[in-house]
């Protein structure tokens, strides 16, 4: 899988995780992470930037351009779980 394609899907999972977050904090529903809202949001686009630094290294190391695909992918699963996860949440 290409590179970039991946990166594009983690960039949209996460989008999609942080919307279903903010729009489920209605009264009587909050975050259950001891950060919080601000800091659980900070950790995880924090995290989805590091990986979006991949586009980087692998000019260097084409070869683990493979691997950092696979990576993206399998962040981004978690993210689409966490999206519907909130998304279900009454």
């Amino acid at each position: 899988m290409n590179l970039l394609l991946s990166a594009l899907i983690l960039v949209g999972s996460q989008a999609a995780d942080t919307a279903t977050t903010l729009h489920d904090n209605r009264p009587g529903m909050y975050e259950s992470n001891p950060l919080g809202e601000r800091g659980v949001l900070a950790l995880k686009w924090g995290a989805t930037t590091g990986f979006l630094a991949d586009e980087y290294l692998t000019r260097k190391h084409p070869k683990a351009a493979r691997w950092f695909s696979r990576a993206n992918l399998a962040l981004s699963v978690e993210f689409v779980y966490g999206a519907a996860h909130n998304a279900t949440l009454k």
